[in-house]
């Protein structure tokens, strides 16, 4: 009968372990995850890939001809300038 509750336990317990783990997305659709030590991606352009950090992936994106990364420099200059 023991065995029987610890493999109900498992089996009712055991989808938990494989949902989505917390933390909000950026702009990108992506997110640094403490644990794995890496920043990766949910949605856009980079969905279901892993980064060192956002800049390698910001890099690595083209938008229009423009890279991402170029991009945020931009929107950067202008959020310091008001």
């Amino acid at each position: 009968m023991k065995r029987l509750g610890i493999a109900l336990a498992v089996i009712v317990f055991a989808p938990a372990l494989a949902l989505a783990h917390g933390g909000g997305l950026d702009k990108y659709g992506c997110h640094h995850d403490k644990k794995a030590g890496d920043y990766h991606c949910h949605k856009g352009e980079h969905k279901g890939q892993s980064f060192k950090s956002q800049e390698e992936m910001l890099a690595s994106a083209t938008k229009d001809g423009k890279s991402a990364k170029a991009e945020k420099t931009e929107m950067d200059k202008k959020t310091t300038r008001k």
